[in-house]
């Protein structure tokens, strides 16, 4: 097809120059199956083995969340697990991926069969079907991420119909919290070896708009973030009404 007067190389290249289009349609087609691999993914961000939360230890940073944390965990009645849960936070995961994380986080309720000795006794009640304990998680930034009380809304909203949650949020002395988080911030890096890469001094930190690791110039203002809880709450509770308002619409033109 080619003629005669054609080399080796002049045909190979128009050999390339003729598959190019198959390969590219092939790989817009595995593209496309990426595609709606990660959509169906994105669904399933309330999935049905994702448990029901009911409540968040939410903030702040280093006000004594952890200590919450272990009196919590011995509770014969709280499943919480043992770390933190702060997964459903993130937004530059794809979502599928942040169920994954999210998942592996709350890997000890999941796997959770038995109700924990109270220590007041010795005693291990197994868990009968027509028991349920109280369900919460801890994270201390949860309370800078609007897309972390979405998700937890929506897996409950999944889960009952019925999104509530309660937040736990401590409070300390501004200027305490700010030098106790940047140093929990900078003894991170050191732990994990990498203390050399984007350190900030607090000063820089406190002065910029840009945030740090969750710190920022306005991180230690309570009452900001408070009132954008409290927003939430609100919004959250006037579209349930609206939802409720909808149903029974429906069930009366239903019945009519």
């Amino acid at each position: 097809c080619c003629g005669n007067n054609v080399g080796p190389y002049q045909r190979q290249r128009i050999v390339r120059f003729l598959l190019m289009p198959a390969v590219l349609v092939s790989l817009i087609g595995f593209h496309q199956l990426l595609v709606d691999w990660a959509s169906a993914s994105e669904q399933q961000i309330t999935a049905s083995d994702l448990p029901t939360v009911d409540f968040v230890v939410g903030g702040f940073p280093k006000c004594g969340t952890t200590t919450l944390l272990y009196a919590l965990h011995k509770h014969s009645e709280i499943m919480i697990p043992s770390r933190e849960s702060c997964a459903l936070k993130d937004t530059w995961r794809k979502t599928f991926r942040v169920r994954q994380r999210y998942r592996a986080e709350v890997k000890e309720i999941l796997d959770s069969t038995t109700i924990k000795p109270d220590e007041t006794s010795n005693a291990t009640t197994k868990l009968s079907a027509t028991t349920r304990r109280v369900t919460g998680l801890k994270c201390p930034t949860a309370i800078y991420s609007s897309s972390y009380m979405a998700r937890i809304r929506e897996i409950n909203q999944h889960h009952s119909g019925r999104p509530e949650v309660k937040w736990i949020v401590g409070v300390r002395h501004p200027i305490q919290q700010v030098q106790s988080f940047y140093n929990y911030r900078i003894t991170e890096l050191y732990d994990k070896k990498v203390w050399w890469k984007d350190i900030r001094t607090l000063s820089d930190i406190m002065s910029s708009s840009v945030p740090w690791k969750d710190m920022s110039d306005v991180a230690h203002q309570y009452q900001l973030y408070l009132q954008e809880l409290v927003s939430f709450i609100q919004n959250t509770t006037t579209a349930m009404s609206i939802s409720s308002s909808v149903s029974k619409q429906q069930q009366q033109q239903q019945q009519q």
